[in-house]
This record gives structure tokens, sequence and C-alpha cells, in this order.
């Protein structure tokens, strides 16, 4: 039972109000003078007070709340499926990313693979001239 039909059956209702009424017929509103009379307490087929109705101002305040409430889903629509469109950016990129990483470090087995020749052929035919150790230095410092 609500608070309401607890108010209606010890008469207490707003009088001024009116009120959206369950019957054992339907649903209909009836003020509140008329629901607090005697003849309606005790002899009427009222299952329970449903609510109050609304004002015109009221209403115009639930509509206005309504259409914001409907704004603001189009606008989180808009902010999932944008969110949703980032979200599968990012993979790709990350996946780049990845790819990237993996070919830096083939490149840099490739780049260890020449210094270690470089060293043999030093090792195997002595001296080697200024350019092989320029690019043995510049290899060095690439593959810190």
């Amino acid at each position: 039972m609500t608070d309401l039909t607890e108010q209606w059956k010890k008469g207490e209702l707003d009088i001024g109000e009116v009120y959206y009424v369950k019957t054992e017929r339907g649903v209909y509103k009836a003020n509140g003078e008329y629901l607090n009379s005697a003849s309606c307490i005790y002899g009427f087929d009222i299952s329970y007070i449903i609510a109050p109705v609304p004002t015109y101002s009221e209403y115009l305040a639930l509509e206005s709340d309504s259409l914001a409430k409907k704004e603001a889903e189009e606008i989180i629509a808009e902010l999932e499926a944008e969110n949703a469109k980032l979200k599968e950016e990012v993979s790709r990129e990350s996946y780049k990313v990845s790819e990237a990483y993996c070919l830096v470090e083939e490149i840099k087995d490739l780049l260890k693979e020449c210094e270690s020749s470089i060293q043999y052929y030093q090792e195997t035919y002595g001296a080697m001239d200024l350019d092989t150790y320029t690019l043995l230095a510049k290899l060095k410092e690439a593959l810190k």
C-alpha cells in the first residue's frame, strides 16, 4: 500500500490536489476533497491512490526534463560511438608501434651482425681505413 493510500484511508489527502486513483474498473482522476469525504472512504471500490496529477507547470518541467534526458542520451550515444572509434584507432596504432618495435629489433640484430663481420675483417686482414672505423663507431653508437 502506498503512503497516499494510507493518507486517503485516514482522510488526510490535500483537498486542493487531484489524484490518479486505481479502482476495480480502471484508473480515474479524483480531487482530494472528494476522496477525503466519508462516502468515498467507506463506500467505493478504490484499490489505491497512484499519484498526484501534476499541475501544468509541473508537467512542463517534467517534459523539459524528459527532453533534456533525451538530448543527454543522444549525446551519450554519440560519445560512445566516438569512443569506440578511438579505441579501434588506438588498437591499430598499438599494432603499428608493435610492428615498428619488431622492425627496430630486427635492424639491431642486422647491425650486430655487421659489427661482428667488420671486427672479423679487422682481425683477419689487419688494419682498417678511416671509413671502416667511422662505420664501426656508428654501429656501436646505434646499438647502445
